[in-house]
């Protein structure tokens, strides 16, 4: 490995420096003469794959409880445990059926938030990836008892983790488990239309403490391994749950599909089962009705050996949310009686051919009256009867998984009496076409999603943001002033491009960078349009020219260690800022100038080890590339402290919202700003002599 610079800057030029004393802190510091990064001769281990990613097939199990915190501590608020889903009985249980657990890359649990504290929502996702920004469950009040079913990637360690907004405790029924497989007999999934087998307000209610049989042969075929439904409970007489089991098994207790806390309860819940010819049985607690609609099946041993209907499990996403400002913009919620498209094969990582169905988790907020959420194939009949979500007020939130079939790479969403909806992709199947992926994506392939083209509400007022400080005769000419400082910020409206150096940095670490890169965007305005890898530098000036459209970004973002890059020795484990002086880094228009090249952001990974302090140590350098100065205030992520704030503060949010959105966003520019394109050569007379930085920081 290399170990000479690859580019020395001679010019003066502004970073940001996140530390590490005791505790990891920030600070600034300002360089003269040359400044050596030398990310261009990081190596490393190859990049590793992402958690889930690979083909499977699906093995049901008898219901298996892995987790009662009432047994235990409950789930504390924003807090997550890690949990070991396959267990010593789990895997005796997969065992005997002949499944090696090592070969088991996802799995299927029930979880049940119960007697919350709080409103807020559940969030499944593999240990060691970055969180994701999507829910596995929501709970509305304090008190809920609330279920749903989620498929979970397994991730370090054979480990999932679990996160509670407001806190709660919890339980967790492992219902099968997805193993790694090019092709299969048994545990493919086929999708049918939406079909209604029971009903039992049209007959009788089950009994408390009573079980019935449900024959499924009507809509699957007998030989089937296992069922896919959407069961709803109602018209309960009291506080209880609900049990789906395979016919002729033992009922697994403790265990639970869908629980109800009171009398005239409703709710539904997502169910994968195991069947014996095609039947299953059914046990309520307290009492109740239930409605059970097949929505497909898992095939038998039977079956031909294919790779038709395997399962592809994914990091969890969020594919849309309908409220203001959500993904996709301008995107809006569905008028009773409507339906609405939503376009999935090609988003994410779902791919664009080669797929049959989706699962993920949909939630129905925002209702406007009682009614019911329903999703299936895209210009198809709506299956009737038949839903996905129940809601049973308005102002409800309420969520269910889902597996829905596609039509020309979509789905339809019906919704009864109006209600906004968000939908998380958790997976896909393969259709006959599809060729089962070897590895997950390569993680030299960043590809964040850009979620900022809405307009971006105005932050809560709150002061406690700088600006990054110009100097020189003509800083006249920056755009921006606060508190004395002046501050040359990029053009607003136009996008910032940039190249990322991953060599040395894995999938989990990539995708807490790009997590940091949607929070800056989704505060700002600002578009990041990634252009490519680069091996080269951070000095945007000299990256690698030779990769068509990569040697025009406008910023370079980077890992690191002290090895590669001097200056994260010490307490330094993160730097990020613009460059200065350089004569094509800035372009005058009117009266302004403005920053065209020239950012930068570096992390160091080797110091920075977990996925939330590397997302928070990126959020604070790329905060200084736009524009950002320290600040001294307390739950501010630009106080040069890095701590357990993951995201920006009011005031944060306010200093990047007033370099960004403001000047796009409303349809508002700065002094005489042209629309016209502008040469990247400044005036002669046009210089700045550096940037002023503030002092060293400890804590």
């Amino acid at each position: 490995m290399s170990k000479s610079p690859n580019f020395a800057l001679v010019i003066l030029r502004t970073f940001t420096s996140l530390q590490r004393p005791l505790r990891l802190t920030l600070a600034f510091a300002l360089v003269t003469s040359t400044l050596v990064l030398g990310v261009s001769s990081l190596s490393g281990t190859p990049a590793q794959a992402a958690a889930g990613g690979l083909a499977t097939r699906y093995v049901p199990i008898a219901p298996m409880r892995v987790l009662d915190t009432r047994e235990s501590d409950a789930l504390q608020p924003k807090k997550a445990l890690k949990l070991n889903p396959i267990d010593t009985a789990v895997s005796a249980a997969i065992v005997a059926k002949g499944i090696d657990p090592a070969k088991v890359e996802a799995v299927a649990i029930n979880v049940t938030a119960i007697d919350t504290l709080g409103p807020g929502f559940l969030t499944a996702w593999p240990t060691g990836s970055v969180q994701p920004n999507v829910s596995s469950l929501n709970y509305q009040t304090a008190g809920s008892v609330v279920p749903n079913l989620a498929i979970v990637p397994l991730g370090a360690g054979g480990m999932i983790s679990i996160y509670s907004l407001s806190g709660t405790d919890l339980s967790v029924d492992v219902q099968g488990v997805f193993e790694r497989a090019d092709s299969s007999a048994d545990g493919r999934f086929i999708p049918i239309v939406p079909d209604r087998a029971i009903d039992t307000r049209e007959r009788a209610p089950i009994g408390a403490g009573k079980s019935i049989v449900v024959d499924l042969t009507g809509q699957i075929p007998p030989t089937a391994s296992a069922a896919v439904l959407n069961i709803a409970v109602t018209e309960t007489a009291g506080p209880g749950y609900l049990t789906v089991w395979a016919d002729g098994e033992v009922r697994p207790n403790p265990a639970a599909n869908l629980n109800y806390p009171t009398a005239n309860y409703t709710v539904a819940n997502s169910v994968i089962t195991g069947v014996t010819a095609g039947k299953v049985r059914i046990f309520s607690l307290a009492g109740s009705d239930v409605i059970v609609d097949v929505v497909g099946y898992m095939t038998g041993t039977r079956a031909p050996k294919t790779s038709e209907g395997l399962y592809v499990p994914l990091l969890p996403q969020r594919l849309a949310d309908s409220r203001s400002n959500k993904a996709p913009c301008r995107s809006q919620g569905i008028g009773a009686e409507r339906t609405d498209s939503l376009v999935v094969a090609g988003e994410l990582d779902v791919p664009t051919t080669g797929v049959s169905a989706v699962t993920m988790n949909l939630t129905m907020t925002n209702t406007l009256q009682a009614g019911f959420l329903e999703a299936f194939p895209f210009a198809t009949k709506r299956p009737e009867p038949y839903s996905s979500v129940n809601a049973v007020r308005s102002d409800q939130t309420v969520g269910n998984h889902a597996v829905v079939a596609l039509n020309a790479g979509k789905i339809d969403l019906f919704s009864s009496h109006g209600t906004d909806f968000v939908a998380d992709i958790t997976g896909y199947f393969l259709d006959r076409t599809g060729t089962p992926p070897t590895a997950a994506a390569a993680a030299t392939e960043p590809t964040p999603q850009t979620e900022n083209s809405c307009a971006i509400p105005i932050p809560r007022a709150n002061n406690n943001y700088e600006y990054l400080q110009a100097a020189g005769q003509d800083s006249g000419l920056a755009p921006y002033s606060r508190n004395g400082r002046k501050y040359f910020g990029w053009r607003p409206c136009d996008p910032i491009t940039y190249a990322v150096n991953t060599r040395r940095a894995n999938r989990t670490q990539i995708d807490a960078m790009n997590k940091a890169i949607r929070q800056v965007e989704n505060a700002s305005g600002f578009d990041f349009v990634f252009l490519g890898d680069v091996n080269g530098s951070l000095n945007t000036n000299n990256i690698d020219a030779n990769v068509p459209g990569v040697g025009q970004a406008m910023a370079v973002i980077g890992f690191s260690d002290s090895t590669a890059t001097p200056i994260l020795g010490g307490s330094v484990i993160g730097i990020g800022g613009i460059g200065s002086g350089s004569g094509d880094n800035l372009v005058q228009d009117g009266s302004f100038a403005w920053i065209v090249r020239g950012g930068f952001a570096l992390a160091d990974i080797d110091d920075v080890t977990e996925p939330g302090d590397i997302t928070a140590t990126f959020a604070h350098e790329l905060g200084h590339l736009v524009g950002l100065n320290h600040v001294s205030a307390v739950q501010e992520l630009m106080r040069p402290v890095l701590s357990d704030q993951r995201d920006f503060g009011d005031g944060d949010r306010n200093g990047l919202y007033s370099i960004g959105e403001p000047q796009c966003g409303s349809n508002k520019t700065l002094g005489s700003r042209t629309s016209a394109p502008l040469s990247i050569d400044p005036p002669a007379s046009f210089t700045i002599t550096g940037w002023i930085a503030d002092e060293h920081i400890d804590h």
